[in-house]
């Protein structure tokens, strides 16, 4: 009985992992994580504010770049002197997590070959390993879309390590990209759900009406254009 549980999570671990190299694949194709003009001013913006704010070197300066700090504070303990990879691993398992419990959110089971196979046409068919294959924070603009839908409507089916997971994805990722059109779209999204969900559970008594089925599809879906 004790060997099932152990089972079922080597099994997740093994089928998160599988999803986290397809959505590397654009890295792997190009054999080297992608790179773009503003990584490079993520990377010494993170590491000077780590230097100067947690170890204390007085002869470094505070970062002048204009750019948020946050993104390259957080990849900063994952950049190696030699590679980049772990910070593409990492924003690969983030976003293959975020997909199974937006999918689990969604009453979409999947077994872990039919997960595997859905991550790879989402890779075929959207930019998503294009984003996460960067060094740009890019990704978590698609990120925050749906964390914040999960932490809307789907708080009651998720765990308290879940929970706790996703709000800190979530502030974090506002804090990672600065402030376009997308975020203002997302925003008006997330404003005009959660109006709707508080109307249909007044007069219905619970969420699971058509009208905010359709309203979560839609915010799913702006996710996923997200992405891209």
């Amino acid at each position: 009985m004790t060997d099932f549980p152990r089972r079922s999570f080597v099994v997740s671990c093994v089928t998160l992992s599988m999803s986290a190299l397809i959505l590397s694949s654009a890295a792997l194709y190009n054999r080297y994580p992608l790179i773009f003009y503003d990584t490079f001013t993520y990377l010494a913006d993170g590491e000077q504010f780590v230097r100067r704010r947690w170890l204390w070197n007085a002869k470094v300066g505070w970062p002048a770049n204009g750019r948020p700090v946050y993104y390259g504070v957080a990849i900063w303990p994952l950049r190696l002197d030699w590679s980049l990879w772990p910070v593409v691993f990492v924003q690969a398992l983030l976003v293959g997590h975020l997909i199974q419990l937006t999918l689990r959110c969604m009453d979409v089971a999947l077994p872990s070959v039919g997960f595997v196979l859905f991550v790879a046409a989402l890779t075929l068919l959207t930019p998503v390993s294009w984003h996460v294959s960067h060094i740009m924070p890019d990704i978590f603009a698609a990120v925050l879309i749906l964390a914040m839908y999960l932490l809307g409507y789907c708080r009651d089916r998720m765990r308290r390590w879940e929970l706790f997971h996703l709000m800190v994805l979530a502030t974090s990722a506002i804090g990672k990209r600065p402030c376009h059109n997308d975020h203002l779209v997302a925003g008006q999204n997330l404003g005009n759900s959660a109006i709707a969900a508080f109307h249909k559970y007044a007069f219905y008594g619970t969420l699971d009406c058509p009208g905010v089925r359709f309203r979560c599809y839609a915010l799913f879906g702006s996710g996923s254009i997200g992405f891209g």
